[in-house]
Order: structure tokens, then C-alpha cells, then sequence
């Protein structure tokens, strides 16, 4: 019988009174399973980058419903650079038609020994109603803007290309051809004829979630955080819907109120729901300011509103509910930021 002695074969005659030593490899650091100990001090240590590094707004946002923070993708990349980790995309492209269907994988490796870490999925399709349908308006014969409304009867009707809509002033009568065209424009929600403008917007919102998916379960980081505000369920029930202003019963609406004349210049004076959405909306945008995120918040605003009206219904009262929701959120971020800034 043979056997190895500080790596020499020798017979098993040779080693009497010799101590045989084997050799056990060692795992890696990275092979081996984490302790208690360590599995805290990593959660803990999320949490200590969420309080000192991130923002409100930037690297996480408020999803309604949930109670933890979503992680959005500037604060995925701060997790990946604080554990030295680099993303490695598989995409996958399918086209029906004009639609575009994106599937991602994103595959986490560590910066330097190159190892591999963990993975997330993520999907994003023009088939999605934010990027199927768009808000078809009417568009100004002469120059092309979306700027169309409508005279009231009282002062002789017809159809404005309305200035204060960076239109260019000019008037239709109701029997001219352009004011019958006007009259017969489909408006409102309508199937997006342009899904090519939306296939970049697609992938890249395809690779987000999956590097979001991918962080969270590397880093064990969904015990802090969840999905990111953008993917937030939606047809959530509105938290505190309004009764209605009997302006807005009354049957008023944007294209011109009651008594006012949209050709003499100026906007109608703004009532009910309007009013309320917009003194709500401003505060929105006043409060994202100082978080230092108007520019995202303007676009979400805007994209949420649409939504709701084009979802038919109470669309108004569902976004002031919405706008209401995301003023509580940010008051509180705010607040928490100048408390610690104190």
C-alpha cells in the first residue's frame, strides 16, 4: 500500500512512526456560506448606505401600498459599486408586427476576481398600455400643433389654434373643411402608430428591471427595498377620492368654462378639479425641487395624468388622489432631509 507523505509516494513499510499528513484544500472566502453574524452586518450595512448615501427621489422612491422604499436604477448602481459588482446583459429582442418585446438577464459578476454573484430577469413590451396607446389630440392645420380647442356657441363657436397653448391664433369656422376635419378627429386614447419612437425606451426599461432584480437578490437588499416605484401595481383604489365640485357636474370642461370666451386671449379661469389638481401639482413639483428630482418628477406627473385620463371615468379625481398620495410622501422626505441636514 502506498500513501503520500509531503508529496512523495512512499510504501506503507517506510512510514512507520511518521505522521501521514493530508492536505484538505481550502474554499475561497466567497465559497463559503456567511454566518449570522456576517448575514446582519450586510443588511445593516444596506441600510447604513440607504440613510447616508442615497436620496429620496433618486435612488429610491415611494410605492403606494407597500411599505418598504423601491429601489430604482441609480440606487441599484450604487449597491453594485459599493460590493464591487459589474452587470453582464443577455438580451433577447422579439418583433410581432410593430411591437417589440425585450427579455433581459442580467448576470452579476464581482469587479475583480470575476466570479459570478447572482442574476435577475426582467421584461419590458411596447405591448404595455403606457407604450400601445397614446393621447390623440387635434392638431392645427397651419402649424401642426396640438393646440386645437373649441369655441363656445355664445361667441360664434368654430375651432382656435389657441395661443396659450403655443398655438398660432388661427380660427376655423364649424362648416369650413378644416373646422369639419376638426369636428371628426379621433381624440383621447388611441393605438400608438408610432412604436418605433418607444423600442429604445423598451430595452433600456427591460434592462433596468432586470439589473434591479439582480441587485436585490445578490445583496439580500429586499429586506430593505422592493421594486422600483415604476413598476408599482397598478389599479390601486384611490386613498382619499374627492367629491366632486359642481362646476365639474355642471358639465364645464378644459376646452373652455362657462361665460368665457377662448378666443379673447386668455386661458379660462381654471375651477373645480382643475384647480385643485393644479395647486396640488405645483406643491408636487415644489416639494421634488428641493429633493432635487423635478426634472423625474414632471415626467411621471405627466405620464400619470395621462394614464388617468386616458383610463375614462372619474380621471380627475383619480389623479388629484394619486397627486395627493405622492405630495404626503415627499412632505415626509423633505422633512427627513432637513432634519438630518439640521
Amino acid at each position: 500500500m502506498t500513501d503520500v507523505v509531503e508529496g512523495e509516494v512512499v510504501e506503507e513499510e517506510d512510514v512507520k512512526g511518521v505522521e501521514v499528513v493530508r492536505h484538505v484544500p481550502q474554499l475561497p472566502a466567497e465559497a463559503r456560506e456567511l454566518s449570522v453574524d456576517e448575514l446582519m452586518a450586510q443588511v445593516e450595512k444596506v441600510r447604513e448606505i440607504q440613510r447616508r448615501v442615497m436620496r429620496p427621489g433618486v435612488h429610491y422612491g415611494n410605492v403606494p401600498g407597500v411599505d418598504k422604499p423601491g429601489l430604482s436604477k441609480a440606487g441599484a448602481e450604487t449597491l453594485n459599486l459599493t460590493f464591487k459588482m459589474a452587470p453582464r446583459y443577455r438580451v433577447t429582442k422579439t418583433y410581432d408586427g410593430g411591437h417589440l418585446t425585450v427579455d433581459v438577464i442580467c448576470e452579476l459578476y464581482h469587479r475583480l476576481a470575476g466570479n459570478f454573484i447572482g442574476e435577475g430577469v426582467g421584461m419590458c413590451s411596447t405591448r404595455e398600455e403606457k407604450y400601445a396607446y397614446r393621447m390623440a389630440a387635434r392638431t392645427c392645420p397651419v402649424c401642426k400643433k396640438e393646440a386645437i380647442i373649441k369655441g363656445r356657441e355664445e361667441y360664434g363657436g368654430g375651432w382656435l389654434c389657441f395661443k396659450k397653448k403655443d398655438g398660432c391664433g388661427a380660427k376655423f369656422a364649424d362648416d369650413s373643411p378644416d373646422g369639419i376635419k376638426l369636428a371628426q378627429a379621433t381624440v383621447g386614447k388611441v393605438d400608438n402608430d408610432r412604436l418605433p419612437d418607444a423600442w429604445n425606451t423598451v430595452e433600456k426599461m427591460a434592462k433596468k428591471r432586470a439589473l434591479v432584480d439582480a441587485v436585490l437578490t445578490a445583496t439580500a437588499a429586499g429586506d430593505v427595498f422592493t421594486q422600483d416605484v415604476d413598476e408599482a401595481p397598478s389599479g390601486e383604489a384611490p386613498a382619499d377620492t374627492p367629491t366632486p365640485h359642481p362646476a365639474d357636474s355642471a358639465g364645464a370642461t378644459p376646452e373652455g368654462e362657462a361665460g368665457h370666451d377662448p378666443t379673447d386671449g386668455a386661458p379660462p379661469p381654471l375651477q373645480g378639479l382643475d384647480l385643485d389638481i393644479k395647486e396640488v401639482r405645483d406643491e408636487v413639483l415644489e416639494l421634488a425641487d428641493k429633493l432635487g428630482a423635478r426634472a423625474n418628477a414632471e415626467e411621471t406627473v405627466g405620464n400619470n395624468y395621462a394614464k388617468h385620463m386616458g383610463e375614462g371615468g372619474d380621471g380627475k379625481s383619480a389623479h388629484l388622489s394619486w397627486l395627493k398620495r405622492q405630495r404626503t410622501t415627499m412632505r415626509a422626505n423633505v422633512k427627513e432631509r432637513e432634519k438630518a441636514a439640521a
